[in-house]
């Protein structure tokens, strides 16, 4: 296991908990069409903290031999066949986390997955991210967590990218491996 992956652990468990509860408090709440096995959102880029990355490589590292090696092929292979792709290129392909509709990781899942939540189902199977009606204030909170876990660290990195330049590195050279991912956005 990395140095720091436990307190980067802790760092995201504490976050993700505040995060889980201010957004499923927020005004628009019980508009919300998302539901258990919708993945819609799934199929859309995301960005992840160092600590966020940290914590699921963490997690991935504890799971059985099979599924371990299985779920990092799958991630190293996605990382690989998308580097050269656009941000927009890359929505609408699923997130190597994904099966059968649901989030292998859930628990660890990252911040943006946690805050975006549509309020209309229909409009999440449209091609366009840009025409899903969200829940804004879930989302902006999620972006405030997002700048909070990363707090002086590196801007956040495309996942598939970060999760497999961490999947070698161990210790402090994490940091700069995971400087050297994909940057969010582009």
């Amino acid at each position: 296991m990395r140095a720091g992956s436990n307190d980067a652990h802790a760092k995201v468990a504490a976050v993700a908990a505040r995060l889980d509860s201010l957004v499923a408090n927020t005004t628009t709440s019980a508009l919300r069409a998302c539901r258990d096995g919708c993945a819609h959102c799934c199929r859309h880029p995301v960005g992840v903290t160092l600590p966020e990355a940290l914590a699921i490589v963490a997690t991935i590292a504890k799971l059985p031999a099979a599924l371990r090696e299985s779920l990092t092929a799958r991630i190293r292979q996605s990382a690989s066949n998308t580097a050269k792709l656009t941000w927009e290129q890359l929505g609408h392909l699923p997130c190597p986390l994904l099966e059968a509709e649901r989030c292998l990781l859930y628990a660890v899942r990252p911040l943006p997955c946690r805050a975006f939540a549509s309020l209309d189902a229909t409009a999440c199977a449209t091609p366009s991210p840009l025409g899903i009606p969200i829940d804004s204030e879930a989302f902006l909170i999620g972006l405030g967590a997002v700048s909070a876990l990363q707090a002086g660290g590196p801007e956040p990195r495309e996942l598939r990218a970060a999760l497999t330049a961490l999947f070698s590195t161990a210790g402090p050279d994490a940091d700069s491996a995971f400087g050297r991912a994909r940057v969010s956005g582009t």
